[in-house]
């Protein structure tokens, strides 16, 4: 199985988050800042993951922002915005796979999860980034970012 990370200011969420993916079987590695996650990725421990659930609104160094830089490196990654702060989803499309509004459900976590492991496994080479589906607040009407067709 693949791992996904998880980066948030809130330690108890990161912790939360990282224990809810790991009780599902996939490896979970949590960070308390962008700056943090930023370092890790030069390091020769990184592993790169299915998708990184991130925070916005943290110290230094935005959600976004992280993501933009990210990108740079990784044009195809997968990112799920958790926030309690309202955007819209034009924000949004340009970086996430999928938005979570917290406070969250602990079953909307594993769903995103599982759902995000089902298309990483079957994303097609061709595939490079995700297509902009974001879904509402809950997973009722998600779809995959990556048309993935069973997903």
């Amino acid at each position: 199985m693949g791992i996904f990370h998880i980066v948030d200011d809130e330690t108890f969420i990161s912790e939360f988050v990282a224990e809810l993916i790991s009780s599902l079987g996939f490896k979970s590695k949590g960070f308390s800042c962008p700056a943090e996650y930023l370092d890790y990725m030069k390091t020769p421990d990184y592993q790169r993951p299915i998708a990184i659930f991130t925070d916005v609104r943290m110290p230094k160094m935005t959600g976004f922002d992280m993501i933009e830089r990210i990108r740079e490196f990784h044009p195809d990654q997968k990112f799920v915005v958790m926030s309690g702060y309202s955007m819209g989803v034009e924000v949004l499309n340009k970086q996430a796979c999928q938005y979570i509004a917290k406070p969250f459900r602990p079953e909307v976590i594993e769903q995103t999860a599982l759902s995000l492991a089902k298309c990483h496994k079957q994303v097609s080479p061709n595939i490079k980034q995700c297509q902009g589906n974001i879904s509402a607040e809950y997973l009722d009407v998600w779809r995959c970012p990556l048309d993935c067709s069973d997903c």
